[in-house]
């Protein structure tokens, strides 16, 4: 004997199908964000054009062209990139949690030498990512000062030129020589000419390969501090302690 279901029930049913599809719709319009991306790029017009008497501190870039930006702190900029490093390879115990898989030396040892008790200008701070945190998304959010979204995961392992306005392309634009090695994600946001003074890009996918990437790129760093007449700012991306998370 087949029991029938009353149409009260069937309502129910409907009801609940309808419910479900509705929190799912709801759910992926706050979840799936839609990003737009502004293609405007900021010019010195943007800044001294509305007001006549802001302060105006010009300084000479490295064409000899004199330029409109505040005058800069310093000479040379050295950007480190260590991919995959955790909070706790750089301190012992942050925030007095023990980690049963570290010594009291935390693997990065060089930080700490950095933070050392005589130095006043340096500060070691505590980031959390949401997702996406795949290199090409948060490297956008940093060069850009933008949040990336879940869906631009799908962009991150294809060549997508970032064409928004960032530091790399204003730094180019005003002269400054930029010299880079390390992940090839590099490559695919920006244009060669953004690098006036090198580039030295090696894969980011073979996750296997724990050396030769770092090792090229304390290469290209040693080479590059030998010379430091020929660029204004260094780019070093290591790939070694991300590969190791994800072998």
């Amino acid at each position: 004997m087949i029991k029938q279901k009353l149409p009260s029930q069937r309502w129910l049913l409907y009801v609940l199908a309808v419910a479900k599809v509705l929190a799912l719709v709801v759910f992926s319009f706050g979840f799936f964000l839609t990003r737009t991306q502004l293609l405007e790029t900021s010019i010195c017009e943007d800044f001294f054009g509305a007001d006549p008497n802001r302060l105006r501190i010009p300084f000479v870039s490295a064409d000899s062209q004199t330029g409109c930006w505040l005058e800069p702190g310093v000479d040379k900029l050295v950007l480190f990139v260590v991919d995959g490093a955790r909070f706790d390879f750089a301190t012992a115990f942050p925030h007095g949690e023990k980690n049963a898989f570290l010594s009291d030396r935390p693997p990065l040892q060089a930080i700490n030498e950095i933070l050392g008790d005589d130095c006043e200008i340096a500060e070691l701070f505590r980031f959390v990512a949401d997702s996406p945190t795949t290199t090409q998304q948060r490297l956008k959010g940093i060069l850009t000062g933008g949040l990336p979204t879940f869906f631009d995961i799908s962009k991150s392992f294809g060549a997508v030129k970032l064409v928004e306005d960032n530091i790399i392309a204003q730094a180019a634009a005003a002269g400054r020589r930029v010299s880079f090695s390390g992940d090839d994600t590099w490559v695919d946001l920006f244009h060669p000419a953004h690098f006036a003074a090198g580039m030295d890009p090696h894969p980011s996918y073979n996750v296997n390969d724990l050396d030769t990437v770092d090792n090229n790129v304390r290469k290209h760093l040693m080479s590059a501090l030998d010379e430091p007449g020929e660029w204004d700012i260094l780019i070093c991306h290591f790939l070694g302690v991300d590969r190791t998370g994800h072998t």
